[in-house]
C-alpha cells in the first residue's frame, strides 16, 4: 500500500513517521516552499507524549522541552493561588510518561527529521494542487490556516474513489465548504 498525505504540518508529519514505522509507504505533499517554524508552544500531556515516545522522537522532544511542575490558577484582582495538580514526577509515576511543553516548530523539525531517516525524499514541497501519482491508496487531508480544506487529487483517476481521511475537520460543521467534499 502507498498513502499519499496532503499537508506537512504537524498532523500530517506524525501520521507520516507512524505509517512509515509500520512499513507503509508515504509520500507527503506540502504546498509551502519550505518546511519552518511556526506557532508558539504546545503542552502535552502523557497520553500524546507516550505517541511521541512509541514513534521514536520522545527523548528528542524531551531535551528540547520544559518538564512541567504543576499547574495552578490565580485570582487576577489579588494575586492568590490555588494549586490544581501535581505534574512532573507524578505524572510519569501515575501514567509513565512526562507531561511536557516546547515549541510547536520544535516538534515540527524533529517529526520532519524523523521521517527523513526513514524515506529522505518523502516530503515534497510547493508541489501544487495535483500529487503526479495515480499509486496512492489513502489521501489525508488537513486545513489550512485560512480554514479552506487541503486536498490532493489523484492523476488519473476520480476522487471519490481514493479512500478519505482528514487530519483536522472541525471547520466542517462551521463552513460551507464541506458540502462540496466527498462525504467518508
Amino acid at each position: 500500500m502507498r498513502v499519499l498525505i496532503a499537508g506537512g504540518g504537524i498532523g500530517g508529519l506524525t501520521a507520516a513517521l507512524a505509517l512509515l514505522k509500520h512499513g507503509v509507504d508515504v509520500d507527503v505533499y506540502e504546498q509551502a516552499a519550505e518546511l519552518k517554524e511556526v506557532g508558539a508552544g504546545v503542552q502535552l500531556a502523557a497520553n500524546g507524549t507516550r505517541v511521541l515516545y512509541a514513534l521514536g522522537i520522545g527523548e528528542e522532544l524531551k531535551t528540547l522541552s520544559c518538564e512541567t511542575q504543576g499547574k495552578e490558577i490565580r485570582l487576577w484582582s489579588t494575586g492568590q493561588t490555588w494549586k490544581l495538580f501535581d505534574l512532573a514526577a507524578e505524572s510519569v509515576k501515575r501514567y509513565g510518561y512526562p507531561y511536557l511543553m516546547f515549541h510547536r516548530g520544535d516538534l515540527h523539525r524533529v517529526l520532519a527529521q524523523g521521517v527523513a531517516v526513514l524515506k529522505a525524499n518523502a516530503v515534497r514541497l510547493k508541489n501544487g494542487d495535483l500529487a503526479a501519482s495515480d499509486a496512492g491508496h489513502v489521501v489525508i487531508g488537513g486545513a489550512a490556516p485560512s480554514g479552506l480544506p487541503l486536498s490532493l487529487q489523484l492523476a488519473g483517476r476520480p476522487f471519490e474513489e481514493a479512500t478519505v481521511l482528514r487530519v483536522g475537520h472541525a471547520y466542517e460543521q462551521a463552513t460551507p465548504w464541506h458540502t462540496r467534499r466527498p462525504r467518508v
